[in-house]
C-alpha cells in the first residue's frame, strides 16, 4: 500500500507542481485551504501532511498541528526569517523547505518524514510511552520542557559571534538535557571543528577540525537524524570509526546533525545524563529541535 500525503496549498500552480513531482511513489490528495484540510483530515488518515505557510501569522500551523497527531508534518514556504522557521520547528514540524525548492531534495524530505514517522511508531512500545511520560514528570517536566526549547532560542540568536553561539548552545543544551558532556562541531572554511566549552573559565576550545568530506559529516547529512555511536561505527568506513572511540573517550557518543536546508551546518555531540538513566524518545526529539535550532542559527549568522 503507498503512503497517502496531504498537500494544504492555496496557489494552483504550486499545489499542481507538487503533486506531480510526488504523485509517482505516493497517493496524493490535495486541498486549498485549510478549512478543506480539515475536513479531509477528519474522513481519512494520511502519512503526511505538506503545508504552504504564506504568511508570518503561525496560528493555521498550530490549529493543523492540533489535528494530525502522530502524522509528520512539513512546510513549504517562500519566507526566509530565521525565527519564523525555529518557530515551525518548535511546533513540531519536520522540515521547513524554502521556495524555489529543488525536486530531489523535496522528495528526500518527504520519505525521510515518513520513514522516520514510520520507525518512531515501531519503536515505541507501551513500555516506552510510559517511559516518556515519567520522565517529562520527574526530570524536567512539560512546561520546562518548552521553556528550554524558547530560553534556547532567545539565548543563540542573540550570539554577537560564532564562539558566542558555540558556547551558549553547548551551555543551554547541557542545561536542557541535563548532561554532564557536551560539545558542537561548528563550521569553519570548508569543515567543521570541534568545540569544547570549560565551566570553570567559561571559554571555548577548540578539539579538532575535520574536512566536510569526512564519511561522519556525509553520515549524518545524509539520514538527518539523532545517531548513537555504536550506529555510526555499524555505517562508517573502518579507518573512521577511530574518530567515534576518540570522541566516546571524551565523553560524548550520541550525535545530533544540525541541518538548514538540507544543509549539514555542524552538529551536536552529549554524553551520559547526569541523573544515569538512558534517553528517552522525547529527550532525544528535543536534542532534534535544539539541533535544528542551532542550525537556523548559524545559518543566520552566516547571512549578517
Amino acid at each position: 500500500m503507498r503512503d497517502k500525503i496531504l498537500i494544504v496549498e492555496p496557489e494552483p500552480s504550486v499545489r499542481e507542481s507538487l503533486r506531480l513531482i510526488l504523485r509517482d511513489d505516493h497517493e496524493i490528495e490535495t486541498t486549498g485551504g485549510l478549512d478543506e484540510a480539515k475536513e479531509v483530515l477528519s474522513k481519512d488518515g494520511f502519512d503526511l501532511v505538506i503545508i504552504d505557510l504564506a504568511e508570518r501569522d503561525l496560528a493555521p500551523l498550530t490549529d493543523l498541528m492540533s489535528r494530525v497527531e502522530g502524522i509528520p508534518v512539513m512546510v513549504v514556504s517562500s519566507l526566509r526569517d530565521p525565527d519564523l522557521i525555529v518557530s515551525a520547528m518548535k511546533l513540531g514540524v519536520t522540515d521547513y523547505i524554502l521556495k524555489p525548492f529543488d525536486v530531489h531534495s523535496l522528495r528526500d524530505s518527504v520519505e525521510r518524514a515518513i520513514r522516520k514517522a514510520r520507525e518512531r511508531r515501531a519503536a515505541m512500545s507501551a513500555e516506552e510511552e510510559r517511559e516518556v511520560i515519567v520522565d517529562a514528570v520527574l526530570f524536567r517536566g512539560y512546561f520546562y520542557y518548552l521553556e528550554s526549547i524558547r530560553s534556547f532560542n532567545r539565548s543563540v540568536n542573540s550570539a554577537p559571534d560564532m564562539e558566542s553561539l558555540a558556547r551558549r548552545m553547548i551551555q543551554s543544551v547541557m542545561s536542557s538535557l541535563g548532561v554532564g558532556q557536551c560539545m558542537i562541531f561548528m563550521p569553519e572554511d570548508d569543515g567543521f571543528t570541534l568545540k569544547s566549552y570549560s565551566p570553570m573559565n567559561q571559554s571555548i576550545q577548540s578539539v579538532l577540525t575535520l574536512p566536510r568530506s569526512h564519511p561522519l559529516f556525509q553520515f549524518m547529512e545524509k539520514e538527518g537524524r539523532v545517531a548513537f555511536e555504536r550506529e555510526l561505527k555499524a555505517h562508517l568506513p573502518e579507518d573512521s570509526r577511530g574518530l567515534i572511540s576518540r570522541l566516546s573517550g571524551l565523553g560524548v557518543y550520541l550525535y545530533a546533525p544540525m541541518l538548514a536546508e538540507e544543509k549539514l551546518m555542524g552538529a551536536i555531540v552529549v554524553g551520559d545524563k547526569l541523573c544515569g538513566t538512558r534517553f528517552v524518545p522525547g529527550e532525544l526529539d528535543l536534542l532534534s529541535t535544539l539541533a535544528l535550532q542551532g542550525a537556523w542559527a548559524i545559518k543566520a549568522m552566516s547571512w549578517r
